[in-house]
C-alpha cells in the first residue's frame, strides 16, 4: 500500500485516524506496528492535553491540592493504581457522597459529622479522579495490547 503524502501538514487527529486506518486495512506486523503507533499518538495527545490544562487558575488552588493529598492517603492505605470493576468504583463513590449529603444535614440541624462538608467533598472529588485514573489505565493497557 502507498501513502500520497499531501503538502498539507498532518494534524495529531489526522495522524491517529491515519494510523489507525493502515492498523485495520494492513495485516501482519505492519498492521500491529501501525495500531501501536496510534497508541502511542493517543498517548501523546492524552499529555498534550494536560500540558495545556497546567497554568489554569485551578492548578495550585488549595481545593486541588486537598484533593491529590487525600489521593496520595489513599494509594498509602488501598495500594496505587487499584484495578477495581467500575460497580465497586460506584459504591465507593456512592458511600462518599452519602457521607458528604449526611454532613451537609448535620450543618443544617446538628449532628456529629456538623462541619465536615469540606472533608467529605475532598474525599469524593478523590474517589472521582481515582476512578477516571483506572479508566485511563484500562484505555492505555487497551492500546498496548493491539
Amino acid at each position: 500500500m502507498n501513502c500520497k503524502l499531501s503538502d498539507q501538514q498532518m494534524t495529531l487527529d489526522s495522524a491517529i485516524a491515519h494510523a489507525d486506518q493502515l492498523a485495520s486495512q494492513l495485516s501482519g506486523p505492519c498492521s500491529e506496528q501501525h495500531a501501536q503507533l496510534a497508541g502511542w499518538l493517543r498517548e501523546l495527545q492524552g499529555r498534550r492535553n494536560i500540558e495545556e490544562f497546567s497554568g489554569s487558575r485551578h492548578e495550585s488552588t488549595l481545593a486541588l491540592v486537598s484533593v491529590l493529598d487525600e489521593m496520595e492517603k489513599q494509594d498509602r492505605q488501598w495500594g496505587a493504581d487499584r484495578n477495581q470493576h467500575p460497580f465497586i468504583w460506584g459504591a465507593i463513590l456512592g458511600e462518599e457522597v452519602g457521607e458528604l449529603n449526611q454532613a451537609f444535614l448535620h450543618d443544617e440541624f446538628g449532628g456529629s459529622h456538623a462541619g465536615t462538608a469540606r472533608a467529605e467533598a475532598v474525599q469524593v472529588a478523590a474517589v472521582a479522579l481515582q476512578l477516571i485514573e483506572y479508566y485511563d489505565r484500562v484505555k492505555i493497557r487497551k492500546w498496548q495490547s493491539v
